[in-house]
């Protein structure tokens, strides 16, 4: 028998899109820090989660029209959830290696972008956990 024409949508190659620019991310953050008290609301019914939906579709929009890539709100989601992911694991490691001893030398600063992350996010639980908790390795149960 002869083979069909079209490809096989399960073996094409996905393309692959271009990473985001300098620009992209600064227009993310900016956008994203305007809309903190929507995007960080921690209230989740219908009403609240269609306008999340919203301002993201709306940052989404934004930086498409820098022309650079076309990317959906999923996508600019994603990237704003990974810079927040890399600059606390940034600010973490700065705030151990504040409070080593012995010596050695100063620990290296986190880069501007990343600096304007962790002061936009730095307030958050995420950041500095909740005040007055403790951590433990198990929980002991009387009987």
């Amino acid at each position: 028998m002869a083979e069909s024409a079209e490809p096989n949508p399960s073996k094409l190659k996905r393309l692959k899109k271009t990473n985001f620019t300098v620009g992209e991310e600064d227009l993310i953050q900016q956008l994203v820090e305007k809309h903190s008290s929507i995007i960080n609301g921690k209230l989740t019914n219908t009403v609240t989660n269609q306008l999340k939906k919203k301002v993201w579709d709306d940052i989404a929009m934004k930086v498409n029209s820098l022309g650079v890539a076309l990317r959906t709100a999923t996508e600019v989601r994603n990237k704003w959830r990974n810079t927040t992911r890399v600059a606390k694991a940034v600010y973490t490691t700065h705030r151990s290696e504040l409070f080593k001893t012995g010596g050695g030398p100063a620990p290296k600063q986190p880069s501007s972008a990343v600096e304007k992350v962790i002061h936009l996010m730095k307030d958050t639980t995420s950041f500095r956990g909740i005040q007055g908790g403790l951590e433990t390795e198990s929980f002991q149960t009387s009987k």
